[in-house]
């Protein structure tokens, strides 16, 4: 049931990491990168390495982007 869990989180995050790139979406890429980079640390048995997830994804989806993902309020 675990493997069927993550090839289905594989196959959604390269989905939305792909389509995040060809729309520009910064969001989408960052969830896409959330999902696959979740699944392969699983399925590797890599478990420590998944609380690193979010930055590795933030700086990748940065890299991708070329753009802030936040912008600072103007008060």
């Amino acid at each position: 049931m675990l493997k069927i869990l993550l090839v289905f989180m594989l196959a959604i995050g390269l989905t939305l990491f792909v389509y995040g790139i060809k729309k520009k979406s910064g969001l989408t890429i960052l969830f896409g990168n959330f999902f696959w980079m979740t699944a392969v640390f699983y399925a590797l048995h890599w478990n420590s390495v998944v609380m690193f997830v979010p930055p590795i994804a933030l700086i990748i989806t940065y890299v991708i982007t070329k753009k802030p993902l936040f912008r600072q309020s103007d008060r």
